[in-house]
């Protein structure tokens, strides 16, 4: 009997294994089925919003392009949307998965409102219903990335990428919200973000990349309170942006990226002294700015973006002597910023922005021979920026202004 026993005990233990070894196998096809599918998923994610980029980019300055742009948006997020649903669903939590779902709310909220995810964007009055679905889109991208970014922190908090992720979450949020006119609730998310930035840049002082990510959300918490018109805690954020800009540059003198970052920050610290009629020292910073962005045109006459930034600079300049009474200098300015803006849009006459700009320029030029007693220049001035602005409504009707 007890060999008996010990033979069915045998027999047992050797089904029992035979079960855990089938278990064991079902179960890493499971996780490989589960892997392939996410694999996929993400693939065809990343090819469909690839196609959908490249083709809205390339339609974006085409003459008549806005309608395709607006009739393609609707059914790539139609796809989108479709295709999607399993990789939202993932239970997968881990950075790639993370990654790819910013990235994708990214894509989807620029192509789908016409703004970069990296930036704040700019107050509309009334989002159209294919934009307002992108948005919700996107909304649902980083909600899940945000959660994903939370878990990963909340796993290992002294993850320094992982906290960074987690604030890059909470800023992607904070434009969603901006996008659909919550103000108050983006002015929270970015306030979280600034808290994450602040402690990682002070643990690790020397790292280039944690200062100037602390100083961009300095940034854009200066702009969402500016929208609000907390004007004097704008001036705050501003200028603890522009310190850190101020390091960054001198660091590296010779990095083209670290100078246009200081530009950006004295234009905005011009622009809040402006607001706030502190005139002489919004002056100071757009000199400052100025000089900084031609220099960085000079370096490189090809840039377009560059040549476009020096641009608006010396148009801000001219805005600053008109306040200040000095006609003749801001007359000036205003010249030099048609000359380049005309080099601009001949270069590329499908690029409806720079056509835009020309004719913005040419009309603050006409506004000054105007007041100068200068009445057939201001007319040939008005003239020619109402021809391009009469392109740009056929070109678009529904962004006509």
């Amino acid at each position: 009997q007890a060999l008996e026993a010990e033979k069915i005990a045998g027999e047992q233990r050797g089904f029992a294994d035979e079960q855990r070894e089938i278990a064991d196998t079902r179960r890493q096809q499971a996780e490989a089925n589960e892997k392939s599918a996410r694999e996929q998923s993400q693939l065809a994610l990343s090819t469909l919003t690839s196609v959908v980029n490249d083709l809205q980019g390339g339609l974006r300055d085409v003459p008549g392009g806005g309608e395709i742009r607006r009739r393609l948006l609707t059914t790539s997020l139609e796809k989108l949307q479709s295709v999607s649903t399993q990789f939202l669903e993932q239970s997968a939590v881990d950075r790639s998965t993370w990654q790819a779902l910013t990235d994708m709310g990214d894509v989807i909220l620029t192509f789908g409102t016409g703004e970069a995810g990296s930036g704040i964007p700019e107050p509309k009055s009334e989002l159209l219903a294919e934009q307002k679905s992108a948005v919700t889109l996107a909304e649902s991208y980083y909600r899940r990335a945000f959660e994903i970014a939370k878990t990963l922190v909340e796993a290992d908090p002294n993850d320094a990428q992982k906290q960074r992720d987690l604030s890059v979450s909470y800023n992607m949020l904070g434009d969603v919200f901006l996008n659909i006119g919550r103000t108050e609730a983006a002015l929270a998310q970015y306030e979280d973000g600034l808290k994450i930035r602040r402690a990682l840049a002070e643990a690790d002082p020397d790292d280039l990349q944690k200062q100037r990510d602390l100083s961009i959300s300095f940034e854009r918490l200066g702009d969402v309170l500016m929208r609000l018109g907390r004007t004097e805690e704008v001036l705050d954020q501003y200028e603890h942006s522009l310190k850190i800009r101020r390091a960054l540059a001198d660091t590296d003198p010779s990095d083209a990226q670290k100078q246009r970052d200081l530009a950006n920050a004295l234009q905005r610290l011009g622009n809040v002294f402006q607001k706030l009629g502190r005139t002489d020292e919004a002056l100071a910073r757009y000199e400052d700015g100025l000089e900084i962005r031609r220099g960085l045109a000079e370096a490189d006459p090809s840039d377009a973006k560059k040549q476009r930034e020096m641009s608006n600079s010396v148009s801000k300049l001219g805005d600053i002597y008109l306040t200040l009474g000095r006609t003749d200098d801001a007359l000036a300015q205003y010249k030099d910023s048609v000359k380049i803006s005309r080099s601009l849009a001949e270069a590329d006459p499908n690029d409806l922005q720079k056509q835009a700009d020309l004719s913005t320029f040419q009309s603050l030029l006409g506004d000054v021979f105007r007041n100068l007693g200068r009445t057939g220049e201001a007319l040939a001035q008005y003239e020619d920026s109402l021809k391009i602005r009469r392109f740009l409504a056929e070109a678009d009707p529904r962004n006509a202004e």
